[in-house]
């Protein structure tokens, strides 16, 4: 129901902030008087220069996303925000940021962070992705970035998942060679 509100709200309006102030109004609307929440991240893309991109990530609670730059460091982004569908008001996380050629934004579910052995406290968490994406080759694509931070998790948690992991990669190319 939120990724169908989300469609319907982003197709109206473009601002990402009032976007998931639609989803939390309508997911409050649905659920009154019973408890249902989602954590979300909402990022919109814009170039800004021939080979520059802005992203504006805003988040409801969802884990931080990262930055893996060109050149190989892992940047932590601020997430944050209050999960949709509990509060009136919400206060949401935002943050902008540019992108350069070869520089992957990664977005990721909780099941990443939270993957751990079974039986086990120790959590897969951020460090553990900074710890994938740092190993990485300068020249990764989306698609293998996003399997090594599965992958990474899995390791971690003994191959055994207890939550649903998903990761998605914008990775941007120079001009002309397509885009991921």
């Amino acid at each position: 129901m939120a990724r169908s509100a989300v469609r319907t709200a982003a197709h109206i309006d473009a601002d990402p902030v009032r976007v998931l102030h639609t989803v939390n109004a309508v997911l409050r609307e649905w659920f009154t008087g019973g408890t249902a929440f989602v954590t979300a991240v909402y990022a919109t893309l814009h170039p800004v220069g021939p080979t520059v991109w802005r992203a504006t990530l805003v988040s409801g609670g969802h884990p931080p996303g990262f930055v893996r730059r060109a050149g190989g460091t892992v940047e932590m982004l601020r997430g944050g925000g209050t999960v949709l569908g509990v509060l009136a008001d919400v206060p949401l996380g935002t943050q902008e940021i540019a992108l350069e050629p070869g520089d992957c934004l990664v977005l990721y579910t909780d099941g990443i962070t939270e993957a751990r052995p079974p039986g086990c406290v120790d959590q897969f968490d951020e460090p553990g992705v900074v710890g994938a994406l740092s190993a990485l080759p300068l020249d990764s694509d989306a698609e293998f970035v996003a399997a090594a931070v599965i992958r990474g998790a899995l390791e971690h948690a003994h191959e055994t998942l207890d939550d649903d992991a998903g990761v998605v990669v914008v990775r941007i190319t120079p001009t002309g060679s397509g885009s991921h």
